[in-house]
């Protein structure tokens, strides 16, 4: 094969073209589509980088939305319970104060001032809840 290549350079020479290939249309038009798919791919790139930049400003600003809807659904989900606890306490201070009352009425002088003291921190407690 370095034989025929060595008489190809050979002959080449002697005929004053060396290393040049010759200008067929068929090596221009491949010159052109390869020129031609380089131009596209460089195109396709730079949109792609355009493109990508653009969305992903807005995926994030998504992203944030999701997290903020995330917590509301959170805090509205557990608003119920909170609500119903906060019943439920006030319920159950309602009737220690009640029975507190109830009782301070049977009982002595001395426990009679304990259970006022009681029964104020029990309506103290009542209104915190109220609020």
């Amino acid at each position: 094969m370095l034989g025929l290549e060595k008489r190809v350079d050979a002959i080449r020479e002697m005929q004053g073209s060396e290393n040049v290939e010759p200008d067929t249309p068929a090596s221009n038009s491949a010159r052109t589509g390869i020129m031609l798919a380089l131009v596209a791919i460089l195109v396709a790139a730079a949109v792609y980088l355009a493109l990508e930049g653009k969305y992903s400003a807005k995926m994030t600003a998504y992203e944030g939305r999701i997290a903020a809807m995330e917590t509301k659904v959170a805090e509205a989900s557990n608003a119920p319970r909170e609500l119903a606890r906060k019943m439920i306490a006030q319920g159950v201070v309602g009737e220690m104060t009640t029975k507190a009352t109830q009782l301070k009425t049977q009982l002595d002088a001395s426990y009679q001032e304990r259970l006022a003291k009681v029964e104020e921190t029990l309506k103290s407690i009542q209104q915190d809840l109220a609020k």
